[in-house]
Parts: C-alpha cells; sequence; structure tokens
C-alpha cells in the first residue's frame, strides 16, 4: 500500500499510482479530496494534515509526497520525516520532493493564487532526512518547469 501525502485532487500522482499499487491520499483540502475521489473510485482519500497523520505504525509500504513539504512550514519538516518513518514498514520507500534552496518563509502570487512556500537547502534537507533515519539511496536537484528561478530536492529514501 503507498501513500500519496498531499494528494491535492489526486492528480497527477496518485492517478498514477492507482495503476499499480493501492493507495491511500491525504490532504488537509476538502474540496480537493472531493474531486480525487470523483475521479479516482479506487483509491482511498483521507482529509487530514500530513503533519499529523491518523495512521497507525508500520501501515505502507511507499510514500510519496510531490510538492507539499514544500509548503510546510520548514521547522515542522524533520518532525513531518520521522512521522513518515513512524507509518512505513521496514524496507519501505519515500519518495520526496523538497526545496533545493534556503527560503525560511515566503508568500507569493502562483498562477493567479495566493502559495505559501517554506524550506531548507539541499545539503541541510539531506542531512535532516538521514537524521530522521532514512538510508538516502538516491537524489537530484531538478529545475521547476513553471518557475526558471526555482528548483527542487527529490530524493528516494529507504526505512532501514
Amino acid at each position: 500500500m503507498v501513500l500519496d501525502a498531499g494528494c491535492g485532487s489526486g492528480y497527477p500522482i496518485t492517478q498514477f499510482l492507482e495503476q499499480f499499487f493501492r493507495v491511500t491520499g491525504v490532504d488537509f483540502a476538502n474540496q480537493q479530496l472531493r474531486l480525487a475521489r470523483t475521479k479516482l473510485p479506487g483509491a482511498t482519500f483521507v482529509n487530514a494534515d500530513i503533519c499529523r497523520m491518523p495512521f497507525k505504525n508500520d501501515v505502507f509500504d511507499a510514500v510519496c509526497s510531490y510538492y507539499a513539504i514544500i509548503h510546510v512550514p520548514r521547522r515542522e519538516h524533520s518532525r513531518l520525516l520521522i512521522d513518515f518513518l513512524r507509518i512505513l514498514k521496514m524496507d519501505g520507500l519515500a519518495l520526496l520532493c523538497m526545496g533545493a534552496g534556503d527560503i525560511p518563509d515566503d508568500t507569493a502570487d502562483y498562477q493567479g493564487t495566493e502559495m505559501f512556500w517554506s524550506h531548507y537547502d539541499k545539503e541541510t534537507n539531506l542531512r535532516m532526512v538521514k537524521e530522521s533515519g532514512f538510508n538516502i539511496l538516491w537524489s537530484k536537484v531538478v529545475k521547476d518547469p513553471i518557475d526558471a528561478h526555482a528548483a527542487h530536492l527529490f530524493v528516494l529514501g529507504q526505512k532501514g
């Protein structure tokens, strides 16, 4: 079973994962979850904040969190990673999208909507992932396709 943490409307991550796995999506936005439930009836959706997930220990084989962690205040990132580790089964995988640059907090217009960002630089994020208990299997900085000045750190970690 795979968790899409910060799934929003389920597109595109839950939609992709659902082709291969049993998927649970978690998000705090009720309207987004209504859309997800309509489009993806084969997945399970839970209304909760990814910083306070209601799941038991050792439940998921994998956690995928794309473009969600960067919208959580960075002071909560370490606790969030520890919680991801908690809900993963032994040898479970976490595919995470994190920040590649140092942004304490920023609110700006994003395609006509006010959006919040907060994250550490690449080195701090990688250290935090390791300190949370993950073994890092792979990481890569990827330029943002919409904002030429932004980049994201993708990390594949394993509970071990």
